[in-house]
């Protein structure tokens, strides 16, 4: 399958560029800054800024599923990930492109407590009333764009995530993070979004992951 990645300079951009080359794909990376990736065998590297159509629409031309793992840059105000999901979706319908996976984040969009403490949900609420008034705000309106969208879209909703190794003992529920799940390895999200891809599972879904 031929599959564009972008986000690739991320920490999960990266580890979705090496598993999907371990699986057979043909990937392409969409990066804004080509110094902040290495050399990856097997990957295609393509120049561009997400907020640009014209890239945009060049990237995706030719491919059969787009990967997008765009994180907020500041945590400040930053309408990056609002443009670049609705170029990626006007991109994909022009191109005849369905299938996307969207990295997002548990309680931007929809109520992800159901299943939490009273506590943990107080502290999420409080959290993203203050600290990440913004970069929660965003990954809002990104996700929003893509649900709305007539795509195969697949959002992931993850809570913290960290560096460490695949644990493989995660699971994934779609009316809110599993009772505790507050952590999540970088390594076991990439490695479920590919399979996502792999098996077309969840489609027009937004599950959420944790241990």
């Amino acid at each position: 399958m031929k599959i564009v990645v972008f986000g690739a300079t991320g920490g999960t951009g990266r580890l979705l560029l090496r598993g999907a080359v371990g699986r057979g794909h043909v990937v392409t990376a969409f990066v804004r800054q080509r110094a902040r990736l290495e050399a990856i065998d097997g990957v295609r590297v393509v120049d561009g800024d997400a907020t640009d159509p014209r890239a945009v629409r060049a990237a995706v031309a030719g491919q059969d599923a787009v990967l997008l793992a765009l994180g907020p840059r500041t945590i400040g105000a930053n309408p990056l990930l609002e443009i670049a999901g609705a170029n990626l979706v006007a991109a994909m319908r022009d191109a005849g492109v369905a299938r996307m996976i969207v990295l997002g984040a548990a309680g931007a969009l929809h109520d992800s407590g159901a299943h939490l403490s009273a506590f943990t949900r107080a502290g999420f609420a409080l959290f993203k009333a203050t600290i990440l008034r913004f970069p929660m705000g965003m990954q809002a309106r990104l996700q929003q764009i893509v649900e709305t969208s007539e795509l195969d879209y697949t959002i992931v909703l993850p809570p913290r995530l960290l560096d460490g190794g695949r644990v493989g003992a995660y699971r994934v529920r779609l009316d809110g993070l599993p009772p505790g799940g507050l952590r999540l390895n970088r390594a076991d999200l990439a490695d479920f979004m590919l399979d996502c891809l792999d098996r077309s599972v969840f489609i027009r879904q937004s599950p959420y992951i944790a241990y």
